[in-house]
């Protein structure tokens, strides 16, 4: 009903939405069904979403570390505003990368990875959010240390059918 309301009284912002999946081993039989309903009545309406991110409360040692973790990466994403001599990300770029419609993905790479393939995989299984098994990718941000990481060659690890952001 939320949503609803906000796409009928705000039809032109943008309304991205973060649903926390449930840990399995640690939740009862209510909580994991409460969480099937949910997805379903999100996969209802989902005309009236942009952007949407399971945070998976079974990818950490506890709920505190999950949801810093989790915040970090959000805030990261909303803030990959930068200005370099390969290319400058800005409001507009940040705003197609973090509200396209579909499913968003965050994924932090660590320094001193031995190559970007690697480094990607890494990623994957270390992100708090859940992930799709396969999806197409429209638009590509790319932030990182320009000492750890060419973006060229992280920007060829990824199918984007729109472009790709780099700084």
């Amino acid at each position: 009903m939320i949503l609803q309301t906000l796409r009928r009284t705000c039809p032109h912002k943008k309304i991205n939405v973060v649903a926390v999946l449930p840990n399995p081993e640690e939740s009862d039989d209510i909580s994991l069904q409460n969480s099937l309903e949910c997805c379903a009545e999100l996969a209802k309406i989902d005309d009236l979403l942009d952007d949407i991110k399971f945070i998976d409360n079974s990818k950490g040692n506890n709920y505190d570390e999950i949801n810093i973790r989790a915040v970090n990466d959000l805030h990261d994403a909303f803030s990959i505003n930068g200005k370099h001599k390969i290319g400058n990300i800005d409001d507009g770029d940040s705003k197609r990368v973090n509200t396209d419609k579909g499913y968003g993905c965050i994924l932090r790479l660590k320094d001193r990875e031995p190559s970007p393939s690697i480094a990607i995989d890494n990623a994957v299984k270390d992100t708090i959010f859940a992930l799709p098994d396969s999806y197409d990718c429209n638009y590509l941000g790319v932030s990182v240390k320009e000492e750890e990481y060419n973006v060229e060659d992280l920007k060829h690890e990824f199918s984007v059918e729109e472009t790709t952001y780099m700084t």
